[in-house]
């Protein structure tokens, strides 16, 4: 599940920038409406909110910070921000405490501390309050603690709605040993040793969240006619693969891609119409390392789709990648859908967009 935010960032070390980049990007659109057909707009009723930043395959260009707002009407910006070196807001995460309340995890932390901004919406419009900054003695450091140089605030949230940010502050050979929880949003400002209880997942965008994906992903009935059957494997060096059948197709898959030997464990239904299925397990890496892996498919298409995203009950999300005209660069969209009609694009990769919860 690390493979692209790692594509990713070694893409933006090694890509030039170029003399138009920032004039180029400056101009790219964050929020990509379609025509949305009578049957489609009753499924998406009066709608919901999403957040997300720009994701390019260079390091040189400045990224924007956007809010927007998906319903019956289509999708609507609302909110957009970009300053020079890349927009600071979400740049380390973020998540919807309530339907209508975003805290983002920001870049720019005072003090290693963390800094981090409260962003209210209704209907078509944002407030945004000025940026909470945080410093070390927030985070109550005992003796033999400190804020890790390498860490960053990362947000979790609960059933009620308090967001806390997780931050490593005891460190052993390379690993963490003890977090600390800070509560920034939903109560008296207060820390704990104990990870906050009655978490819920599928709101938190971060490349630093540990949520597991799957958590928040459907699990439907195999539409009629399908099925998926898996080739599972016992050795650690060794890849299996799954066969699906379809009223109309019947693949083979064999894993493809070098280093990685794949061991799927699950098949889980996201999507009736078109057919969409997630495979999932654990993959021995390069390193010898074992790390889960999903991978999700169109069924019974050989080549797996972009990261997948539900969104509500028949509203989906692919990501894509979009080429720039003079092909020096691309950038990451998050392609939406209702059953098999898409009704738009908005930016960013698969860390980079967060849905609110209904």
């Amino acid at each position: 599940m690390m493979r692209l935010s790692i594509v990713l960032l070694v893409a933006g070390l090694v890509t030039p920038a170029h003399a138009d980049d920032r004039a180029v990007t400056r101009n790219e659109a964050m929020v990509m409406p379609a025509k949305v057909p009578a049957a489609v707009a009753e499924v998406l009723g009066a709608g919901f909110y999403l957040a997300g930043r720009s994701v390019h395959s260079t390091n040189q260009v400045d990224e924007d910070f956007y809010i927007a707002r998906l319903d019956r009407d289509g999708l609507h910006e609302i909110l957009r921000e970009q300053v020079a070196g890349g927009a600071p807001r979400g740049g380390l995460g973020m998540v919807w405490a309530n339907p209508t309340t975003l805290i983002t995890s920001d870049y720019g932390l005072p003090d290693d501390g963390g800094t981090f901004s409260i962003i209210t919406v209704t209907g078509l419009s944002a407030k945004l309050a000025a940026p909470v900054s945080l410093r070390r003695e927030d985070w109550k450091l005992a003796n033999g603690e400190a804020l890790e140089s390498s860490g960053v605030p990362t947000p979790l949230v609960t059933r009620s709605g308090e967001v806390w940010f997780a931050m490593c502050v005891k460190k052993r050979g390379g690993e963490c040993r003890r977090e600390r929880y800070l509560r920034v949003f939903g109560g008296e400002r207060t820390t704990s040793d104990r990870k906050p209880r009655k978490l819920v997942f599928g709101r938190v965008s971060s490349v630093f969240s540990h949520e597991d994906p799957l958590v928040s992903l459907p699990d439907l009935a195999p539409p009629a006619g399908s099925s998926v059957t898996l080739k599972k494997v016992t050795g650690r060096h060794r890849s299996g693969g799954f066969v699906c059948k379809s009223p109309t197709d019947r693949v083979t898959h064999a894993p493809h891609e070098p280093g990685f030997a794949t061991r799927p464990e699950r098949v889980r239904w996201l999507v009736a119409k078109p057919p969409i299925f997630a495979v999932s397990g654990h993959a021995t890496n390069q390193v010898d390392q074992i790390e889960p892996y999903v991978e999700y498919y169109r069924a019974c298409e050989s080549d797996s789709m972009g990261s997948f995203l539900a969104m509500r009950p028949r509203i989906w999300a692919e990501n894509v990648t979009v080429d720039h005209a003079d092909k020096k660069m691309f950038h990451h969209e998050w392609r939406i859908s209702v059953d098999d009609i898409v009704i738009g694009n908005v930016a960013g990769d698969s860390n980079e967009l967060a849905i609110a919860p209904p």
